[in-house]
């Protein structure tokens, strides 16, 4: 379990879900011996309309993930890797060396908790097949996340994200031929392409710098085009920024 922790929003069997889960744990998976993936479904009491979970149900549900946290991590058997809101439930997800170790954890943990119905399961997974094919984001969830992150890290200055202002963006390339391709592309997009762009770095690698009045808040669909274009082209978008506008 690592301390990089993050969660986005998605679709699981075209309803609305929110997946948390831990993005670090990524560079060790799958961890030698936890072998087996482990689930607890947990139906909410007052769920949203839309099946996400309530600000009513908050507190119970954070109670009974700590609870759960705390009684099948406790002999080490047990990693816990994140868990899917949706449809009504919370399902928390773990990997373990001692299926039946983790079946009499959570049911200790959910014995405190009896107004809930829930459910246990335990299935091999050696590959990791639920953390990667499941849990984890894909390239366009995974550039909304960073886009949230540095929202954040602006309001924590005392940015109003909803005022727009020019925002420079960069796209990271293997060749000219590539770098000219995307500045083409861009420029026709309404992007405003930096003086001497693009520019080939010391190491090789070609740089298209551009820029374009948007608002922090409303990023997400222009970074995902951004973010497609560049592995169109076999480069990366490598992120965007901008001036603290208060």
């Amino acid at each position: 379990m690592s301390d990089e922790w993050n969660s986005y929003l998605c679709r699981v069997d075209d309803e609305p879900a929110s997946i948390f889960l831990d993005l670090g744990i990524r560079q060790s998976a799958p961890v030698p011996g936890f072998s087996e993936a482990a689930y607890l479904r947990v139906w909410m009491n007052n769920p949203r309309p839309d099946g996400l979970s309530s600000q009513e149900e908050f507190e119970a549900l954070v109670a009974i993930e700590h609870a759960l946290e705390a009684e099948v991590e406790r002999d080490g058997v047990t990693i816990y890797v994140g868990r899917n809101t949706s449809s009504g439930r919370r399902d928390f997800f773990f990997y373990t060396k001692d299926g039946e170790a983790f079946r009499a954890s959570a049911s200790a943990a959910m014995s405190k908790f009896g107004e809930y119905k829930a459910e246990i399961g335990l299935r091999p997974d050696e590959k990791w097949d639920v953390y990667f094919n499941f849990l984890y984001p894909n390239d366009n969830q995974k550039q909304v996340m960073g886009n949230r992150d540095v929202v954040e890290a602006l309001r924590r200055e005392g940015d109003d994200g909803q005022k727009t202002r020019l925002i420079d963006h960069l796209i990271l390339l293997g060749g000219r031929q590539q770098a000219d391709a995307v500045a083409q592309t861009v420029a026709g997009l309404g992007f405003r392409l930096k003086p001497g762009m693009p520019s080939e770095r010391p190491t090789g690698e070609w740089r298209v710098e551009f820029d374009k009045v948007d608002a922090p808040v409303a990023i997400d669909e222009t970074t995902i085009t951004l973010s497609e274009l560049a592995r169109k082209y076999g480069g990366k978008y490598d992120g965007w920024g901008c001036e603290v506008s208060r």
